[in-house]
């Protein structure tokens, strides 16, 4: 690491938290301080995580193996890490991110029941050692419901959020607890 080297923010929260909304509050706060601020999301910041973000969320792959959504997140993280946010840390940005292997072990390990050690391991292969500097984690203050209620309010469930809040709920209460 060098002297130079920029800050790796994440944030992480259940659904509806305000996790986007308070990521651009820190980001225009930094930018009229003179800082280069890079803002992405999980999945997603590249034409292939977006490619692989739509696929994973289409409610029409009900039928997408635990195994599958796992991959797809991880191989999206890693050209989200070689392509974008390694480049913008070695140019001395801030990064700050909408979710990142917080919510994998949320979701992945404890909401969809895989192997912690398994997920834990792919994450790390993705991210080549990258971890963030910092991680803010967002609450709703409300059970996984309203957190849920939040999220969908002006748009149509994708395939996760059509899993139901008992998924939702063990989800929350991973990365909170």
């Amino acid at each position: 690491m060098t002297a130079n080297r920029g800050v790796f923010i994440t944030f992480e929260g259940g659904d509806g938290a305000g996790k986007s909304t308070h990521l651009q509050f820190v980001a225009d706060a930094l930018r009229m301080h003179g800082e280069e601020v890079v803002c992405l999301r999980e999945p997603g910041g590249t034409i292939i995580g977006e490619q692989l973000r739509a696929t994973v969320l289409d409610p029409g792959n009900y039928v997408m193996s635990s195994e599958c959504e796992l991959l797809i997140y991880e191989a999206a993280r890693a050209q989200l890490v070689n392509q974008v946010i390694e480049p913008a840390l070695d140019r001395g940005a801030t990064v700050l991110c909408d979710r990142f292997t917080d919510s994998t072990i949320a979701y992945q390990a404890y909401g969809r029941g895989l192997d912690i050690e398994f997920v834990k391991q792919a994450s790390a292969f993705a991210c080549r050692g990258l971890e963030p500097d910092r991680t803010i984690l967002m609450l709703t203050g409300g059970d996984a419901e309203f957190g849920l209620d939040r999220a969908t309010r002006h748009k149509h469930a994708d395939r996760l959020e059509m899993a139901g809040t008992d998924n939702l709920r063990n989800r929350i209460l991973s990365v909170s607890g």
